[in-house]
């Protein structure tokens, strides 16, 4: 899955990491890797709030990242069956 953040930016999963991309100067650089070592499921940007939302496989937690990789907040899913 891939997001873009501007017109000169892209993060991206890959398998257990988001990396973002640099159009512009040339570059990509990793700014998260899964904290429970599974993939990351999901993924997805926020413009308005200039946040990223993901969520790793096997987890029932969102995690809500800076585009620095910086944790934000973890929001746990309560998942019910009927």
């Amino acid at each position: 899955k891939a997001e873009y953040i501007n017109d000169n930016e892209l993060v991206y999963t890959s398998y257990y990491k988001i990396n973002l991309v640099d159009f512009r100067k040339g570059t990509r650089k990793k700014i998260y890797r899964s904290k429970s070592g599974n993939h990351i499921s999901n993924l997805s940007y926020s413009k308005q709030l200039n946040k990223l939302f993901i969520a790793e496989q096997k987890q029932n937690l969102i995690y809500i990242l800076d585009l620095d990789g910086k944790l934000i907040k973890t929001i746990t899913i309560s998942i019910k069956a009927n």
